[in-house]
């Protein structure tokens, strides 16, 4: 041994120390997290959410106007956006420009597709009459990677469900939000 390292610094670390110290950093990265590749569960869950929000919108504004709107859902070009009886794009209030979802956009999950959307006589938009009541009921059919995912829409109580948990993404017990009255 060299005699000018007979102090603690020369000799390094021990089996011990090292040990505590991974322990340590493991413990860290599964508080903190690492994020997980999303599989496509996750970018159906925005989706989901998108669309809830431009549905409690539309009824939001029917109700305020007492003039029917609704959510108009545009299969071919990956997008949907709330609009009135005339089919203008209502103003969203945040962005202060017409509330559009485009999937296409950055700013959106890749991949994400919308299958279908069908609403009876209403063809692909879900309408709220001036009351804030949806006129017909129907389905939005939402692809991203490997998942499929069909919501539905109650025509009677405006309900969104999907046969999902969002929670896990997993098969399981239907999800369902209301809409506001």
């Amino acid at each position: 041994m060299n005699p000018a390292c007979v102090n603690r610094s020369c000799r390094g670390f021990t089996l011990t120390e090292l040990a505590v110290t991974a322990a340590i950093l493991s413990i860290l990265v599964g508080i903190v997290g690492l994020p997980a590749p999303d599989n496509g569960g996750q970018s159906l869950q925005m989706a989901e959410i998108q669309i809830r929000d431009a549905l409690r919108m539309a009824q939001s504004r029917a109700v305020s106007t007492r003039m029917p709107h609704g959510v108009s859902f545009d299969v071919t070009n990956e997008r949907f956006a709330v609009v009135d009886q005339n089919g203008n794009l209502a103003i969203d209030p945040l962005a202060k420009s017409g509330y559009v979802v485009d999937f296409t956009r950055p700013n959106q999950p890749s991949n994400l597709e919308i299958d279908t959307a069908s609403f009876g006589s209403t063809a692909a938009a879900a309408v709220f009459d001036g009351q804030g009541v949806p006129m017909a009921g129907g389905t939005i059919g939402l692809r991203c990677l490997d998942h499929v995912v069909t919501l539905a829409f109650d025509g009677a109580t405006g309900l969104l469900t999907a046969p999902y948990a969002p929670c896990t993404g997993s098969s399981g017990a239907a999800a369902t939000s209301p809409s506001p009255s």
